[in-house]
């Protein structure tokens, strides 16, 4: 009887297609997003050696899993490029002086919010990635041999610092 007096305030699941994604540095991209995930985390245990066993304590510091997105590539290609152009940016190219003006003019990092949204569309939480930036971007196949239009889409992976969590409704 104890277990069933203690019934979740909420009993409503939370549905995978209520999101919505954004990255201030690639507003082509939020409008296009079809796909994102919350990364999970892990901590190392680390073994104490007792003289009879071995005994573990929590790890020092978490290690977060990279952040992914899916998203439809737009008619002129802005949103890929957007996450191209980034990468191109961050990373030693042929071109020393392309990369220093990319610098100077541009954020090397970005803050992605991922908005989980309830039942009625409402925003409940955000999930704040600091200092993000894109590791990989997918390729994108053209094929003249299908016979049904399937638009292109591609991923992204990112790296950050750490996610924060923040509730928007009080719960």
């Amino acid at each position: 009887m104890a277990a069933v007096s203690k019934l979740p305030d909420n009993l409503s699941y939370l549905s995978p297609v209520g999101f919505r994604f954004s990255v201030k540095k690639l507003p082509a991209v939020n409008y296009f997003c079809q796909a994102a995930n919350i990364p999970g985390l892990s901590t190392n245990a680390i073994p104490i050696e007792l003289p009879v066993s071995r005994m573990y304590v929590e790890g020092l510091t978490p290690d977060f899993e990279d952040l992914t997105i899916r998203f439809v590539v737009d008619e002129y290609m802005k949103n890929w490029q957007e996450i191209y152009d980034w990468i191109i940016g961050l990373s030693p190219s042929s071109s020393l002086e392309q990369r220093a003006e990319y610098l100077r003019t541009e954020e090397k990092v970005s803050t992605g919010i991922l908005t989980l949204l309830t039942g009625s569309m409402n925003p409940q939480m955000e999930f704040h990635f600091l200092d993000a930036f894109p590791t990989n971007l997918t390729a994108l196949d053209f094929d003249s041999s299908q016979t049904d239009v399937e638009y292109l889409s591609a991923t992204a992976t990112f790296r950050y610092q750490r996610y924060e969590i923040k509730h928007l409704l009080n719960t």
